[in-house]
């Protein structure tokens, strides 16, 4: 029987990095200073850095900051240093971007754990310019979102996402990360939990938080996590997103071979966070690709570990595979293994507020009005004296701006700092005519003081630097109001 089930197991060397990529990683981090050299100088040999993805710049980068002059004879060497500096240079402007608001939040007293690229920043070491960060990703307690969140807003940062400040503040509490953004380059990922949906409880976010090291970046007081939580956090993010980019790899590596490991509090971490998978793969390839050494004991309980339940043992196959060689179908696994683990995760956290929409429904498509008529906010009522209880019945016909795209259209019912509703519409066709819409149902009666608003919102936060392309499809759409009755 056991021959049997071994013969069903998938082998863990099929989610390996392959060909290019691997000799890219193995250039960047190999553990053998002259293999990977050796590695170096045949990937850029064999491959023009102007045609290589982002996700090969960025282990460009670590390979030019790993060799440095030892590259200086190859033809690639300039356009690897000028990578190397855009590279960097972007990382530095998004964390300068940050760096203000980040000072306010620890000046209110609210503690902030870097994770990922950040906490290598932090850290300031040597090898610190191996990885990109063109985001700064946070960690603040559960209880200390909204109010940290405020301070961003405050501080003129955009959440992505479409939708008001409102709406936001009122799903925090389920909320397990948020972007938002900041001028050309600010990019702060604010995290209530370290780790994806699934991968350990409150318990375990205690002791992360509590294992904690004080660091700073650029001057602002943060903690860091330690060594074997770092490390397990890289694999538990890089072993979900299908090598999309292979920082974490970078990170694992780094700390391997310049930091003491505890590999037994390692290994209750990896158990605890229920990513025995990922964690049996990336180990048995760096010690079987990378030359990395990895204590047998270690390496082979959780092997076992990982290969002793096939459904997720495949599951995290899967997920971990670069997606270049999942094709249609492993893409579909993808989906589906993604899928599962979100709902298995959804019990670890508050149950989500539902969302409260209004009827949309189609009136036609009508003669252009002069644009000056359009808006993106308007106001329904003006702030009534006291709220008290119930209703209002909501009937507005009102007429969207021209746009060729298909896409979302998004808006929303707001009251001071209260979010009532949501007003969405799907425009499928191509028609660049105004599209005339009917907004009908109930609302509760917005609080004493307050405007009742109906405002225009995008389907996602655009930088400043979005194509018009983008604009058509995402930015929020004027509108005119043609009737409105609320009662």
């Amino acid at each position: 029987m056991t021959k049997f089930y071994q013969s069903l197991t998938p082998r863990l060397s099929w989610a390996f990095p392959r060909d290019a990529h691997h000799q890219l990683i193995l250039a960047a981090i190999g553990n053998s200073w002259q293999a990977s050299l050796e590695a170096a100088h045949q990937w850029l040999s064999a491959y023009d850095i102007d045609d290589a993805t982002f996700r090969d710049h960025r282990l460009l980068l670590a390979v030019c900051t790993r060799f440095g002059h030892e590259l200086q004879n190859h033809s690639a060497y300039p356009r690897l240093v000028g990578l190397q500096r855009m590279l960097w240079t972007r990382s530095m402007m998004a964390m300068q971007e940050s760096k203000p608001s980040l000072k306010k939040v620890a000046d209110a007293g609210y503690e902030m754990l870097l994770i990922k690229g950040a906490s290598r920043l932090a850290m300031g070491d040597t090898t610190s310019k191996q990885r990109v960060a063109y985001d700064i990703d946070v960690v603040v307690k559960p209880e200390y979102m909204a109010p940290v969140f405020d301070i961003l807003v405050a501080e003129k940062w955009n959440p992505s996402p479409g939708t008001t400040c409102q709406y936001i503040r009122e799903h925090l509490p389920s909320t397990r990360g948020l972007n938002l953004f900041k001028g050309n380059w600010g990019d702060i990922d604010l995290h209530s939990r370290p780790f994806h949906p699934g991968q350990g409880d409150s318990d375990e976010d205690v002791q992360f938080w509590h294992n904690a090291q004080p660091a700073a970046l650029s001057g602002v007081p943060v903690l860091i996590p330690r060594a074997e939580d770092r490390i397990a956090l890289a694999i538990a993010h890089g072993g979900l997103d299908g090598h999309t980019h292979s920082d974490w790899l970078v990170d694992c590596a780094a700390i391997l071979q310049a930091e003491s490991v505890d590999w037994h509090r390692l290994g209750e971490i990896i158990v605890a966070r229920h990513i025995e998978v990922p964690a049996a793969i990336t180990f048995a390839y760096f010690k079987q690709q990378l030359g990395f050494e990895v204590p047998p004991e270690f390496l082979r309980e959780h092997i076992n570990r990982a290969t002793s339940h096939l459904l997720k043992l495949c599951s995290g196959l899967v997920q971990i595979r670069p997606k270049e060689r999942s094709g249609p179908f492993g893409q579909i696994l993808r989906g589906l293994a993604k899928k599962h683990r979100m709902i298995s995760g959804k019990q670890q956290m508050p149950a989500k507020a539902k969302d409260r929409e209004l009827a949309v429904r189609r009136v036609g498509v009508v003669v252009a009005a002069d644009s000056e008529l359009f808006v993106k906010n308007f106001r329904l009522i003006s702030a009534p004296e006291s709220s008290g209880k119930g209703n209002l019945d909501v009937d507005i016909v009102l007429d969207v701006q021209p746009t060729t795209s298909r896409r979302r259209i998004e808006m929303e019912i707001v009251s001071g700092e209260t979010h009532l509703c949501r007003v969405r519409f799907r425009k499928w066709n191509m028609h660049d005519g105004p599209l005339r819409l009917h907004v009908t149902g109930t609302i509760e009666k917005p609080p004493a003081g307050s405007d009742l608003e109906l405002v225009s919102r995008p389907s996602k936060q655009l930088r400043r630097f979005a194509t018009e392309a983008e604009r058509q499809r995402y930015d929020s759409l004027p509108f005119r109001v043609v009737s409105c009755k609320v009662a």
